[in-house]
C-alpha cells in the first residue's frame, strides 16, 4: 500500500483520538474527534486504494478474486481473535451476547437494523462490514474511472447530489442505523477519497505556500469542530465532515511538502504509529476492558488519565508485537497456498565436489592474453601498453 508520511500520521491520530473517546471520554468535543476519525479512515482508504491500486486493476493479469481473498485475508483473523477475546471477557462477567459475537465474526454488524445490540462485542470492528463493501465494487469502478473519467464522475456525482437531496427532508428522521452505521451510506465516504486522488495531483511543489495552505485546513477543521453543536444530525458526521477531510487530505497528500506542519507530521515515531493504526482500532477495545477488569478485580482506583496512559502503552506494544504476522506474513501465507505462483522456475544442475574442482583446473589450464587484458574493450586493444 502506497505510504506517504502525513497521511501516515494523520491515521495516527485519529487512531489515537478514537482510543481516547472509547476509553470513556465522553464529551462533545471527543464526539466530534471520534466521529471524524471514522470518516478520515474511510477517505483516507479511498484516496490510498486509488493511487496504489489504479493500474493494477487495469492490467491484463489482475485477478479480482485474488484481490478481494488478500483483503479479506488482511481484515478476518484479526478480527476473529479480537471478538474471541472480548466474548470471553464478556462470558467472564456474565454476560453472554451471542447475538453480538455471531454478527462480529461474520461482518453484518453495521447491516442490522439495530447495530447497537451488535456492536456490544468489539464493537469498532463494525467499520470492517463497511470496508468489505468497499473493496467489492473498487475494482469496477476505479477501471471506469481510469477507462472514462467523465462518465465516473457523472454516475458519481449524480450518486452524491441524490444523496444529498434527501438530506432536507430527512433531517426529523434521523436514525443512527441508516445514517451512521449502514454500508451503501457511508461508501460515500470511501468514493469521496477515489475523487480527491482523481482530481487533486499529488506533485505539486509549493516551498512558501505550503505553510499557508496546511494553516489553513487545519482552520477548515477547527471551524467544522465548534460548530459540530449547531449542524443537524445528518450533516454533521456525515456530508459536514466532507470539506475538512477534503482539505486535510489534499493539502497533506504532496509526497515533497516541506510546510511546517508537515514536516511535524513526518516526526518518524508518529509515521509509525500510523502504519499500526489498523492493529490499533481493532485491539484497543477488548486490551480496555481487560485492564477495567483487572483494576476492578484488585479493587486498585486508577485516575483515568493514567488507565489511558497504561492502557495505551500496552495496546501500542501489543501492536507492535503482533500487527507484522496478522498484515503481512499470514496473508502471504495462505495466498501463496491458495494462489500458488504459475512462474516454474528452472533447477539449475547441482554439480558434485570432483566436477566443481575439475572446472576450476580446466579454468587454471585455459591460457591468458596478458598483454591484452580480456576486461578491456575490443576497441582499446589496438593501444600499445606500457
Amino acid at each position: 500500500m502506497l505510504k506517504i508520511p502525513q497521511l501516515q500520521s494523520l491515521r495516527a491520530l485519529a487512531a489515537t483520538a478514537i482510543f481516547i473517546h472509547h476509553g470513556g471520554l465522553y464529551t462533545w468535543y471527543m464526539d466530534v474527534f471520534g466521529a471524524f476519525a471514522v470518516l478520515l479512515f474511510f477517505c483516507l482508504s479511498g484516496f490510498l486504494m486509488s493511487a496504489h491500486y489504479s493500474e493494477r486493476v487495469v492490467a491484463p493479469g489482475f485477478s479480482y478474486r485474488r484481490f478481494i481473498s488478500g483483503k479479506l485475508l488482511k481484515l478476518y483473523p484479526l478480527n476473529v481473535c479480537c471478538a474471541v477475546l472480548f466474548f470471553v471477557l464478556l462470558v467472564s462477567e456474565g454476560h453472554i451476547h451471542l447475538y453480538s459475537f455471531v454478527a462480529n465474526l461474520t461482518l453484518t454488524q453495521a447491516w442490522l437494523l439495530n447495530p447497537s445490540q451488535a456492536l456490544v462485542c468489539n464493537g469498532p470492528a463494525w467499520t470492517l462490514s463497511v470496508t468489505i463493501l468497499f473493496y467489492f465494487i473498487f475494482p469496477p469502478l476505479i477501471a471506469l474511472a481510469m477507462a472514462d473519467r467523465r462518465k465516473f464522475f457523472f454516475i458519481i456525482g449524480a450518486a452524491f447530489l441524490l444523496y444529498l437531496s434527501t438530506i432536507p427532508w430527512l433531517s426529523g428522521r434521523y436514525h443512527e442505523s441508516v445514517f451512521y452505521f449502514f454500508p451503501p451510506v457511508r461508501i460515500f465516504d470511501f468514493l469521496l477519497g477515489m475523487v480527491v486522488w482523481l482530481l487533486v495531483p499529488s506533485g505539486i511543489k509549493l516551498r512558501r505556500r505550503q505553510t499557508i495552505l496546511e494553516i489553513g485546513a487545519v482552520i477548515v477543521f477547527i471551524g467544522y469542530v465548534a460548530s459540530y453543536r449547531f449542524l443537524p444530525p445528518t450533516v454533521r458526521e456525515l456530508s459536514g465532515a466532507w470539506i475538512p477531510a477534503i482539505a486535510l487530505i489534499a493539502v497533506f497528500a504532496q509526497r515533497e511538502s516541506r510546510g511546517f506542519i508537515s514536516r511535524v507530521l513526518s516526526f518518524k515515531p508518529l509515521v509509525w504509529l500510523g502504519g499500526l493504526s489498523f492493529s490499533l482500532y481493532l485491539v484497543h477495545r477488548p486490551i480496555q476492558y481487560l485492564l477495567s477488569l483487572c483494576f476492578k478485580g484488585a479493587g486498585i482506583e486508577v485516575p483515568f488519565w493514567l488507565y489511558l496512559i497504561i492502557g495505551y502503552a500496552i495496546t501500542v506494544g501489543l501492536c507492535a508485537m503482533i500487527n507484522p504476522f496478522f498484515v503481512s506474513r499470514l496473508p502471504k501465507m495462505v495466498m501463496s497456498r491458495l494462489f500458488p505462483s504459475r512462474h516454474i522456475a528452472l533447477e539449475r544442475p547441482r554439480s558434485s565436489l570432483r566436477q566443481t574442482w575439475q572446472n576450476v583446473r580446466q579454468r587454471k589450464r585455459t591460457p591468458v592474453n596478458r598483454r591484452y587484458p580480456p576486461l578491456l574493450p575490443h576497441r582499446l586493444r589496438h593501444l600499445p601498453l606500457h
